[in-house]
């Protein structure tokens, strides 16, 4: 099944944030950007591309999934809308280390409010934040606005929020940001058509003040586009075909930059470096 190109860019930000780096104070002769490094750029972050494209035949059409530019911790799905009013019975929820109740409220195929409400304790005295969504479906476009915060507990500080809007083509759009207090702040927008196609932009800032901007979604032939900045002066730029072939850029403070890539459908490819030499690599293993 087709994933979406803004997954893709989660896993290309989580892992290229994971990479550290020099942060927007670095010189730009940067010592850290040897060949090594590049590589290991490539192999952590074009990885996360390489896996859209698996078995070719359009799995790189950016088809849109609900909220996947969060943390994957922040990404669980709150409350089913079929659930019945008022509040569940508390339970554990592991991904918060809180207790939680599910709730809804309102008309469920109009204005309502659902979501959890986290607590410190079982017996649910001790409010500690909560996923909340504010949806209206009376009408066109329906909209989404959810709320999450973690006030107390081992992931205390996270929160984000988010705005959507779906309209009665399909198209819509997101917007939204917040802050996880293990890796740093992170904010994005996301517009789809249609039929699904999205186009994304996405900005992680470290806590140490360095960042990672990703912007990205299909094409009009039904391909990928792809660039990827960071503070490091680094620019990587990669197109894909439908079937998963292509060939990208990688631009940054470097005597080895840019380079070029080029790939069959079968992800083999070479990388060539500005000094002319070259790397060659086989299923995105670098």
């Amino acid at each position: 099944m087709p994933k979406s190109a803004a997954l893709i860019a989660l896993v290309l930000v989580l892992v290229l944030v994971g990479c550290g780096g020099s942060g927007p104070g670095s010189s730009s002769g940067s010592p850290t950007l040897t060949k090594s490094r590049l590589r290991k750029l490539l192999s952590q972050g074009v990885l996360g591309i390489g896996d859209l494209h698996q078995g070719g035949g359009g799995t790189g059409r950016g088809v849109r999934q609900v909220r996947p530019l969060v943390p994957p911790a922040l990404r669980k799905k709150t409350a089913s809308r079929a659930a019945g009013r008022g509040a569940d019975p508390p339970f554990f929820d592991e991904s918060v280390g809180l207790w939680a109740s599910e709730f809804m409220e309102g008309d469920p195929q109009g204005a309502h409010t659902w979501g959890r409400r986290f607590y410190e304790d079982e017996a649910t005295t001790k409010p500690a934040g909560g996923d909340v969504w504010e949806s209206h479906w009376e009408a066109s476009p329906v909209t989404d606005d959810e709320d999450f915060s973690v006030t107390a507990g081992p992931r205390k500080g996270w929160w984000y929020k988010d705005h959507e809007v779906s309209n009665g083509d399909g198209s819509g759009s997101s917007a939204g940001n917040g802050f996880d207090p293990e890796s740093g702040g992170f904010a994005w927008t996301q517009t789809w058509d249609e039929t699904g196609l999205a186009t994304t932009t996405e900005r992680f800032t470290r806590l140490d003040g360095s960042w990672i901007q990703y912007q990205g979604g299909a094409t009009q032939e039904s391909g990928s586009a792809f660039v990827l900045s960071t503070s490091e002066g680094i620019e990587i730029a990669l197109s894909f075909t439908p079937m998963g072939a292509g060939s990208g850029t990688m631009k940054g403070p470097s005597p080895l930059l840019p380079a070029t890539l080029a790939w069959g459908d079968d992800q083999v490819g070479t990388i060539t470096w500005a000094d002319g030499s070259t790397s060659s690599f086989d299923d995105w293993g670098f």
